[in-house]
């Protein structure tokens, strides 16, 4: 017996009735649920933890052959206390309905009661300090549907009795908010989930290394960026052209990670800037309106295609790094003619 039963075991010695006795375990909460959570903590960061831990409440819970016993207990950062604030007793015959529900590794149950007040009671089952709180889910429905004995508990009990209940009253208002940010939350994850696959499928592009034509076009290491004009620092012609194609064609594919695909589009559009190298392609006309510009850091090259490429952006993946690069192409670049 982990110290955790034993604590219940002992807070509930002589609260039992002589035929009483304690069927099923568990830890359990109430409080918002694991998606008002989740959209809270990210909406709001650390204000948002602090909020939910401020409505939520943990208790030690046991199911008997007659009733559910709650002992309300501390909610500590990495674990459960171990010290009873008050124990609140909720008799099956007093629960006229009970709804259950699971997700990923949370379960819920809600109990309505006569008078019209619910109580929903939660749990992790991955963080959780009671290996039976699957068990305990999984069986109390049940266990309420089917009671058939007398009426022990109906009212719902608390020691002391100042504590205030886990019951409270369903609103409309409330109950419609609380489905229509689940809905909003399923709507998010559904297009992470869709936009995943489909970044990976637009950037299915392969480059056309064939346009890189030596003595058509010269290529054109540049520095600046936004706030600022592009400055050529150095040119390469016929040797470098040559070079970055057969670079290009050896080292370099479309990724195929959608995160990093998505995050390059973001930092594009949002900061354009802290690449390591930064380069195109153009012939004597000059100007950055027709010809591809690279955007490199690390061994990711973001393509913005211009006209060239149909205004198409894409991410390529690259066997050697932006410094293995320029390594590679500076012997070749001439100093900016004046």
């Amino acid at each position: 017996m982990n110290e955790q039963k034993q604590f219940i075991n002992e807070e509930l010695t002589g609260k039992l009735e002589a035929d009483e006795s304690i069927e099923l375990t568990g830890f359990i909460y109430t409080g918002p649920g694991m998606l008002v959570r989740v959209l809270s903590r990210l909406s709001f960061g650390l204000l948002g933890f602090f909020l939910l831990n401020s409505r939520s409440r943990v208790f030690y819970a046991a199911a008997t052959n007659r009733r559910i016993l709650l002992i309300e207990t501390e909610q500590g950062w990495f674990s459960s206390g171990m010290s009873s604030k008050g124990i609140h007793t909720i008799g099956y015959k007093k629960v006229k309905d009970v709804e259950d529900s699971s997700f990923l590794n949370h379960r819920k149950i809600k109990l309505h009661r006569t008078d019209g007040l619910v109580a929903t009671l939660r749990a992790n089952l991955l963080f959780n300090s009671i290996s039976e709180t699957g068990n305990f889910f999984r069986k109390l429905p049940d266990k309420i549907k089917n009671y058939s004995g007398d009426s022990t508990g109906d009212d719902e009990i608390t020691s002391p009795a100042d504590s205030a209940s886990v019951f409270t009253k369903e609103s409309v208002a409330g109950k419609f908010f609380l489905g229509a940010i689940k809905w909003v939350g399923y709507a998010i994850i559904f297009l992470l989930v869709m936009t995943l696959p489909a970044s990976v499928w637009y950037n299915n592009i392969e480059f056309p290394h064939e346009a890189m034509e030596p003595g058509k076009y010269r290529l054109n290491i540049i520095s600046g960026g936004p706030g600022g004009s592009y400055k050529s620092e150095i040119y390469g012609y016929e040797e470098a052209v040559r070079e970055l194609r057969t670079l290009f064609e050896e080292n370099t594919s479309p990724s195929r990670n959608p995160f990093n695909i998505i995050w390059q589009h973001i930092w594009y559009n949002l900061f354009m800037s802290d690449y390591d190298m930064k380069f195109t392609l153009e012939d004597d006309t000059g100007g950055y309106s027709r010809f591809p510009i690279f955007y490199m850091s690390g061994n990711t090259i973001f393509v913005r295609g211009m006209s060239f490429l149909s205004y198409k952006e894409f991410v390529l993946s690259s066997d050697i790094s932006a410094a293995e690069l320029r390594k590679r192409l500076t012997p070749l670049m001439e100093a900016k003619k004046r």
